[in-house]
């Protein structure tokens, strides 16, 4: 059996150690979820979690809210 672990990030989470070590515990997937992040921070967010890990990071939308909006930010 294959098994994945995807971590779901959220306030508490979103720092270099705790990165680093759900790393090393062999975390495939991050998730955001759009509920409890500000849009206007979703880029930094990304990009710190990219300067610490190589693990893939995806977007859970909100809902419609969202996915029917224009999501770049200038």
């Amino acid at each position: 059996m294959n098994t994945k672990i995807l971590a779901t990030l959220g306030p508490s989470s979103l720092n270099i150690n705790t990165i680093e070590e759900l790393t090393k515990r062999g975390v495939d997937l991050f998730r955001i979820n759009l509920s409890h992040t500000k849009l206007d921070d979703v880029r930094k967010i990304i990009e710190d979690i990219q300067s610490w890990t190589a693990v893939p990071v995806c977007l859970d939308s909100e809902g419609a809210q969202i996915r029917n909006q224009d999501m770049v930010s200038e």
